[in-house]
């Protein structure tokens, strides 16, 4: 059974929730350093997890299908009462299901609030495919220095190669053609894996709305056509995070050219550059290690004791 369906009140997410979400992001407790708070990141991956959300408490409650089960966010709340509020009404929903509640996409500061606010009552687990790779904004432009031999290597055969290459803003004219190469990509790449059919249906609804999403992307084209793009969005005053960057991986410097030229041009004002988690694909771990990242930000859960769990609900 469905998250909304078993716990009554809560719904699906659609595009027309992004200003109720916008108006909640904002007044996070902590400003975010995670990219799982934004409204693109909801909306993008509403498939892959299953989210569900609703306001409760004066704050915003959303549920989605983990690797670990069904969990619960933790509660987007101005205060702190409304937070301690919000929790509370989320343990006792779970607890009428007869499960522990289990909380995950914390970061270090929302976990440390919730062990002192319940003590002993939650048991912490660092979540290492989950944390998110942090990158400084002039590394990534300007990939100077020693380690980055082996992309500038495959950058200047890409720009030997493509002399004609253009980046340009990734708007509706754009998206439609990106639309067509993804599909063929995938059926190329990964014709029978039903995760990543979860994954193309929200990218390409997220390239059908990129305006109503507000998201911020770019399309390399080489003889006119597109051969790579990129979008994602500001997740706090100096990080821009990065939802999703795609490139036909025929093309060699293809990949490395999309993610310098985007970092040059278009993050411009940003300090950092979130480019998401590896999810413990070990090629995805390879490829985000290989661009140095400045540090982590590391994810938790948290895990209800099995004693707190069999207490029953108020």
């Amino acid at each position: 059974m469905t998250a909304e369906r078993s716990f009554p009140g809560f719904c699906k997410i659609h595009l027309e929730d992004r200003a109720v979400f916008t108006e909640y992001l904002k007044r996070m407790l902590f400003p975010p350093q995670l990219i799982t708070y934004t409204f693109g990141n909801f909306y993008l991956w509403r498939h892959w997890d299953q989210f569900c959300w609703q306001i409760r408490e004066d704050a915003l409650c959303i549920l989605a299908q983990s690797p670990f089960g069904l969990s619960a966010l933790p509660p987007l709340a101005s205060g702190i009462e409304s937070f301690i509020q919000a929790v509370d009404y989320l343990t006792e929903e779970f607890h009428r299901q007869q499960q522990p509640i289990l909380f995950t996409e914390l970061d270090s500061r929302l976990c440390a609030l919730i062990q002192k606010t319940w003590p002993g009552r939650f048991l912490a687990e660092e979540y290492r495919p989950g944390s998110n790779y942090i990158y400084r904004q002039e590394d990534l432009a300007g990939l100077k220095g020693k380690k980055y031999d082996g992309k500038r290597n495959h950058l200047n055969s890409f720009f030997r190669n493509n002399p004609d290459w253009q980046l340009c803003p990734l708007n509706k004219e754009l998206a439609e053609p990106c639309k067509t190469l993804f599909r063929s990509w995938n059926a190329l790449l990964h014709p029978d894996e039903p995760e990543l059919q979860l994954e193309a249906l929200g990218i390409e609804q997220a390239l059908e709305h990129m305006e109503e999403l507000q998201l911020s992307g770019a399309v390399l084209l080489s003889r006119g056509k597109p051969i790579a793009f990129t979008f994602g969005e500001e997740l706090n005053a100096n990080t821009f995070c990065i939802h999703v960057e795609k490139a036909d991986s025929r093309i060699r410097g293809a990949y490395q050219a999309i993610n310098k030229l985007f970092a040059a041009e278009y993050c411009q004002t940003y300090t950092y550059i979130n480019r998401a988690e590896d999810m413990g694909n070990p090629g995805q771990r390879k490829a985000k290690e290989s661009y140095h990242p400045c540090c982590m930000e590391r994810k938790y859960i948290l895990r209800e004791r099995n004693e707190h769990s069999l207490c029953p609900p108020k």
